[in-house]
């Protein structure tokens, strides 16, 4: 009875661990005048500015006015609680790169902007990185607001009409070895279990056999 309890509480453990460490992911798609899915943005992300009172989960709906695809260009705008978010993507010869991120809060009315290269891919591929990035965007008067994007997986520049299947993915460097705690944690567990299951079946092998030298 004992080894059953201790393989179910095995269990419970692995199945809170992997759930805790899993995410809500948004998903943000832009369709261009072809009606094909030009554009799809996916991260678990969050924006921190204490001064103007913005501390919460991105989020939203897409402002189709304001969101479009080009050749050269490919822009996403969120319409938030109280801010709108800008992303721009911008194609430089064969390759793909994540150039702008404007930040606007609504009260105050602040702007603030991220004129910086965050990632650069090879055109037909999809940027793929759970770790991440952060980055502070600022104003002229020297306020910041802090963008955290993880679980991140952008396709820009899509022309094939295949609905909503990403691209092949392009792996951030940072993500090398983002997973080996949870393979080694999945491992050591699945070791246990099998080592416990030897030993009660040892264990009852031996009870039976004392059972039957007894009779």
């Amino acid at each position: 009875m004992k080894i059953f309890i201790f393989l179910f509480s095995v269990i419970l453990f692995t199945n809170v661990y992997f759930t805790s460490v899993s995410c809500e992911l948004v998903r943000f798609n832009v369709v261009n005048s072809a009606n094909v899915t030009c554009l799809m943005v996916e991260f678990d992300g969050k924006v921190n500015h204490s001064i103007a009172n913005v501390s919460e989960d991105i989020a939203g709906t897409v402002d189709t006015s304001r969101s479009s695809c080009s050749d050269t260009m490919n822009v996403l705008t969120i319409d938030g609680n109280l801010y709108t978010m800008r992303l721009t993507f911008t194609k430089v010869n064969s390759s793909i790169v994540f150039s702008d991120v404007s930040f606007n809060v609504e009260r105050p009315v602040t702007a603030y902007t991220l004129d910086k290269d965050m990632f650069t891919v090879p055109e037909g591929k999809s940027f793929k990185c759970d770790s991440g990035i952060t980055e502070y965007l600022t104003n002229q008067s020297g306020g910041t607001v802090k963008m955290e994007l993880k679980e991140m997986r952008i396709n820009a520049f899509r022309t094939a009409d295949d609905g909503t299947e990403y691209e092949p993915d392009s792996v951030c460097a940072a993500d090398g070895g983002s997973k080996t705690v949870p393979m080694i944690i999945a491992f050591v567990l699945a070791g246990m279990v099998v080592i416990m299951l030897v030993g009660y079946i040892i264990l009852r092998k031996k009870e039976d056999k004392s059972t039957y030298q007894t009779v």
